[in-house]
This record gives C-alpha cells, structure tokens and sequence, in this order.
C-alpha cells in the first residue's frame, strides 16, 4: 500500500511539474543574420542605379512559419520553425546586399527611385520551402527593366539537399542558393 501510496504521489508531482513548465519557443531563422560574402565581383561593366523593388512571395509563404510538402499537393508549416521576420523582407534586403556587392559600380537601393534613368528589378518568389526533412526547393522568376525600357527576364529553381531534420543547415543552405542565383542574375546584365 505504501509503495502505491508513494507511486501515486511521483505521478502527480510529475505531472504537477509537467504542466508547470513553460511550452518551448519556436527557433527563429534569419537569412540576413550575417553579411554576404562573394568569392569576386561580376564582369559586369554595368554602371548606374538598380531599384530592387520588395521580393513578392507566394501567398503561402507568407505563414511566419517555414513551410514543408508533405505531398504532392500538400504543405505543412512547421509550428517550432519560424522566420524571424516576414521572408519578404529578409528575401529583399538579401537581395540588395547581394546586387550591392556583386555589381559595385552600381547604386543599388531598395524600394522606389525617382531617377529616370534607373534599372529595375522585380522577384516572385513561388517556391522557399523543404520537400522532405533532408531537401529544400527555391524557385521563382526575375525581370530587369532596363534604362532603355527593354527587359531581361528568367526563372530560377534550385533543389539542395541538408542534413536531416537540421533546420539551421537547411537555413544556410537556402541562404546559399538565393546567394547564388542573385549572382547570378547580375552576372547576367550588361
């Protein structure tokens, strides 16, 4: 009878406890936590202001969540995976920091510009999720307006793979891929 008696009391200071601790916070993620480092700059001889307009993310990506297929038509988010601030934002200031430091002769600024001779980059964004818990899918398509009103367009998809369940590697690694693709994208404009 002691033995249930002292059983019994374990139990509910377990509980008591259990119930007592606060829930886990969700990890947040950045992708503009560190400064962009390019092996070498463009061999571009492009002068002047590029207006990086704000990077427009599919609808479901705008879950402070970080998304994951599950299916071939279905996408969870991931309730302890969060972005640490809407992926639009992080996704354009990336994209300045990148054009800045791959094109340094030219101006690069966020949002809109004034000047009439100003270049003019939109991004839609309609894949940043993972398709299983070790591959990741980056997809989406660009168009530069020109000063001479003509426009360069494409469409970018990546798929990388990370270690399982690592969410931090599986943040770098889209990190690096977005890297890579505004690379180059201004590697591609004379």
């Amino acid at each position: 009878m002691n033995a249930l008696k002292i059983y019994a009391a374990m139990l509910a200071a377990t509980l008591v406890i259990g119930c007592a601790s606060p829930p886990q916070q969700p990890n947040q993620y950045s992708l503009i936590a560190s400064p962009v480092e390019l092996n070498g700059v463009t061999n571009s001889s492009l002068s002047g202001l590029l207006e990086v307009r704000r990077v427009l993310v599919a609808d479901y990506l705008n879950d402070p969540r970080i998304m994951a297929q599950v299916g071939d038509n279905q996408l969870i988010s991931l309730p302890r995976q969060r972005w640490a601030s809407p992926l639009a934002g992080e996704l354009s200031a990336l994209t300045v920091e990148t054009f800045a430091r791959a094109l340094p002769d030219v101006k690069v600024l966020a949002g809109s510009s004034p000047e009439q001779e100003t270049m003019v980059l939109e991004i839609e964004v309609n894949r940043f999720h993972l398709i299983s818990d070790s591959q990741l899918r980056v997809a989406g398509r660009y168009q530069l307006k020109q000063p001479d009103g003509n426009y360069i367009t494409g469409q970018f998809q990546r798929e990388a793979s990370f270690v399982a369940n690592n969410y931090d590697d599986a943040v770098d690694q889209m990190r690096t891929i977005w890297i890579d693709e505004m690379t180059r994208i201004a590697g591609d404009l004379k």
